[in-house]
């Protein structure tokens, strides 16, 4: 389910995964049809930790960045681990590979030069 299927349809994925049957809600399989990342959907925070990470940036210089702690950059980049892990991409090891398939997937763009896109507290 997505979280914007309506309330109602809550009830028909219970019945149907108590009973032992998966659910797939139209919207959800529609957004899997036509999105071109396929079925790993990524917050937007998530694709903004891994284009810094992609950066080579470590994970203090990106929490500075975003305002937010380094165990909240550590969550996203796990969760966007998890993601693919879920979506039978197999568990990726290292910031290479999760940086590869987000690309890969169209997720992140890293055809934009550093100075485009980040704040000036880096110097650039």
């Amino acid at each position: 389910m997505l979280k914007e299927d309506p309330e109602a349809r809550l009830v028909d994925a219970i019945r149907a995964v108590h009973g032992g049957e998966p659910y797939l809600s139209s919207r959800l399989a529609h957004a899997i049809v036509t999105d071109p990342r396929g079925a790993v959907r990524l917050s937007g925070q998530e694709r903004r930790v891994l284009e810094l990470i992609a950066r080579g940036l470590p994970h203090r210089q990106v929490a500075r960045m975003l305002h937010i702690t380094e165990d909240t950059v550590r969550t996203y980049r796990k969760r966007a681990i998890e993601a693919y892990a879920a979506a039978g991409e197999g568990l990726l090891k290292d910031n290479r590979q999760l940086v590869w398939r987000a690309v890969a997937d169209g997720h992140i763009d890293l055809a934009l030069s550093p100075a485009d896109d980040l704040p000036d507290t880096l110097g650039w």
